[in-house]
């Protein structure tokens, strides 16, 4: 194995590597022992990248092409691989807003055997301040008073299992919220993994993306990519101005003007 240090220590601090915690209590241990139940052996593996904050890819490159898995931490992998810029390389750009809204969280019920008590654990993420937020309270509390959730985890968790499975329904949403649709002139560059820069489309659609899904295509009309991306949250640690998320120029016979972000797209 090739160990990558970003997600190394992530997977650390979500406690998918401490095995010492459940010694003392065999009745936790059991509770916490993951079972592979109508899983393919792939999808279980997809369960536990994702309860450790990794992408599960399948390395297509090299002698062992096909049968190499990878544990990507994508929170290490920012950097932008390609620029478009509308108007010239980017043909077109299609983007969906979800239903995550400007504040998304999850809500799951802990058991602490160590005081025999149940907690309520809310987690949620502001989109506005690009905060991650922790509300914790004793007793299974009725949800109608507890902080605002949009998932709640019906699953029974423990102190060792919450991190992992609170973080595996948070980030899949979170970096689902803004994603695209688009084409350009064919460039293999663009993969599933890889990070787009999209330029000239304004401040709330421009910036980086990372490629889901790219199609390459030749025909009559010459070489041409088109590509499915998302936004996701590692990237809100760079400024937009530094991602070339900036107010659309639009060029006329008059001259120049700028397009708001809500009337582009």
């Amino acid at each position: 194995p090739i160990t990558d240090f970003f997600g190394a220590t992530l997977s650390i601090l979500l406690g998918g590597l401490n095995p010492d915690v459940t010694i003392n209590d065999p009745d936790l241990a059991q509770k916490i022992v993951r079972k592979q139940i109508k899983q393919t052996d792939f999808e279980l593996l997809q369960c536990i990248a994702r309860e450790n904050g990794m992408e599960l890819l399948i390395d297509h490159e090299g002698i062992l092409g096909g049968s190499k898995l990878r544990f990507l931490s994508l929170a290490n992998l920012i950097k932008d691989d390609v620029t478009l810029k509308y108007g010239r390389s980017l043909i077109e750009f299609t983007p969906r807003i979800s239903d995550a809204g400007q504040f998304w969280s999850v809500t799951a019920f802990v058991w602490v055997p160590q005081v025999k008590k149940e907690f309520t654990v809310t987690v949620a993420w502001d989109w506005d301040q690009m905060t991650l937020t922790f509300n914790i309270r004793p007793g299974i509390v009725p949800l109608e008073d507890t902080p605002p959730s949009n998932h709640l985890i019906e699953d029974p968790v423990t102190l060792v299992s919450a991190p992992g499975k609170i973080i595996s329904e948070l980030i899949p949403r979170l970096n689902n919220r803004l994603t695209g649709s688009g084409s350009t002139i064919g460039d293999p560059r663009i993969r599933a993994g890889s990070v787009l820069r999209l330029e000239g489309i304004g401040v709330q659609f421009g910036g980086l993306y990372r490629v889901t899904s790219a199609t390459h295509s030749i025909d009559s009309g010459g070489y041409r990519t088109n590509f499915e991306v998302r936004k996701e949250i590692w990237f809100g640690s760079i400024p937009l101005a530094l991602q070339g998320a900036v107010k659309a120029q639009v060029s006329t016979p008059f001259g120049g003007f700028q397009v708001s972000p809500t009337a582009f797209g």
